[in-house]
């Protein structure tokens, strides 16, 4: 059965195949990279857990340590430690405990006039000695597990690509194409599935090129969800979708909570606002605190307050926002995660969706198996593109060469396709960019490229 199909439909079809497929090959050796590294860091925790089995899988045991920390005093050394060993030119803006994890307490210093960037130290109490990360602290203590240094690298790898800012882009940018070419496969399956196009002709024997189109087609449906999801929530971590996203998140007053700061009794002061740790941490204790990963940041001396968030077992990293005094450590206002609007709340989920923590180890099983599935599509695609194009040249009598088997320039005639490029653009700055360079690139070397393959 012959399908009818105008011009207008083979065009925009083509347009669509096009972009597909190039945006997944632009890709594909940062995709790569980051499913590797991702794959690794999604089984952190069980791994750490094999490692440490007493310390890291009994909460109970993590949970007593904590409190028995708070009753002697164990985190009022901190910050003494850190200003023997800093100096008084330094200051100490943000304290982190991530007990659930059992490492070291980590302090964020900054001079008092610059507070930005900020150096991380993690201070092991028992011996007052300052760590740039967890691993060069491992064995310090032996009581306490620390990271091993895999998962530093792997992290900073996976977020930076050891290139920093520079290396932060290229990973948002391959992050906004996955969504991208993933949201265009789909779209191609369903105008090949009603337009009759996805229907093969029945043959004696499957085709290479069949195959590989079925599973290309099959497992990238399958995982479209899960694939999203991935991308699009590490991107709020990201440099430019990240900061749009929270500068509209900050306009539209969903963090209103973090920027409406109630003041303590010493409100108004010049001074710096003081910082003490252990009574801030008995404190919050009194009112529920969550112990298993902790941050507590000194605010602005003019506020006279001290903001501690925390978060516990429930999938969203910090779920409890809480301020108090920082002249009696009394409580000044709670939020918690059910007093969020819609977008601080997906803020707070982000982390779990991206990493696949939200249901446990099945859920990063399947979010491994995604991963799998992520570096093979791109691999599949060239694969069933150099397959049928090398079909279609021997069916013909042409000689087959590299050039030849690539796909042609196709440009849409429906303004629709604009319009979802324009989206497109508009979600994510760096496609915007990218679709006009790579089109102009396209415009400009598709005449010459035809010359030479003798494809109209």
């Amino acid at each position: 059965m012959v399908y009818p199909r105008n011009k207008s439909s083979i065009s925009d079809r083509l347009f669509l195949l096009y972009w597909h497929f190039w945006i997944g090959v632009l890709i594909t050796p940062i995709l790569l990279l980051m499913c590797i590294t991702g794959g690794i860091l999604l089984f952190e925790d069980e791994i750490l857990i094999r490692l440490y089995p007493t310390q890291l899988a009994d909460s109970q045991w993590q949970k007593s340590k904590f409190e028995q920390s708070l009753s002697q005093d164990y985190y009022d050394k901190i910050l003494p430690m850190v200003h023997q060993k800093l100096g008084p030119e330094l200051v100490v803006w943000r304290v982190e405990l991530e007990n659930r994890k059992g490492r070291f307490p980590s302090v964020l210093v900054a001079p008092k006039n610059k507070p930005w960037p900020q150096q991380r130290y993690y201070v092991n109490t028992n011996t007052g000695e300052l760590y740039p990360s967890p691993e060069s602290a491992q064995g310090a203590n032996t009581q306490e597990p620390n990271d091993n240094d895999l998962f530093t690298s792997t992290t900073l790898f996976h977020r930076t690509l050891y290139m920093g800012w520079f290396g932060r882009l290229l990973v948002e940018f391959t992050a906004t194409w996955l969504i991208a070419t993933t949201l265009l496969g789909v779209l191609l399956w369903f105008r090949n599935k009603d337009s009759g196009l996805g229907k093969p002709e029945s043959t004696t024997g499957a085709s290479v090129f069949l195959l590989l189109r079925k599973f290309h087609v099959t497992a990238g449906m399958l995982s479209t969800i899960a694939i999203v999801t991935i991308a699009w929530n590490g991107l709020h971590y990201s440099e430019v979708y990240g900061t749009l996203y929270h500068g509209l998140a900050r306009a539209t007053g969903q963090y209103d909570y973090l920027l409406d700061v109630p003041k303590g009794k010493k409100a108004g002061s010049t001074d710096l606002t003081p910082l003490e740790l252990g009574q801030a941490l008995r404190s919050a204790s009194k009112h529920g605190l969550s112990w298993q990963r902790i941050s507590v940041q000194r605010l602005a001396a003019s506020t006279g307050t001290v903001m501690i968030e925390s978060g516990g077992d429930y999938p969203p990293s910090m779920t409890q926002t809480l301020y108090l005094d920082a002249h009696d450590h009394e409580l000044l206002a709670r939020y918690d995660y059910g007093d969020l609007g819609w977008q601080a709340r997906w803020n707070k989920w982000s982390y779990s969706l991206h990493t696949g923590s939200f249901g446990g180890v099945w859920t990063k099983i399947l979010w491994m198996i995604v991963l799998m599935v992520i570096a093979l599509l791109p691999m599949s695609a060239c694969a069933m593109t150099l397959a049928r194009r090398r079909k279609q040249l021997l069916a013909t009598g042409q000689a087959v060469s590299l050039m030849k088997v690539l796909p042609t320039r196709a440009l849409p005639k429906s303004r629709w396709v604009w319009v979802a490029i324009g989206i497109l653009g508009l979600l994510f700055p760096l496609i915007g960019v990218l679709v006009l360079a790579i089109a102009s690139a396209t415009w400009l070397l598709a005449p010459t490229r035809a010359r030479m393959v003798g494809i109209a």
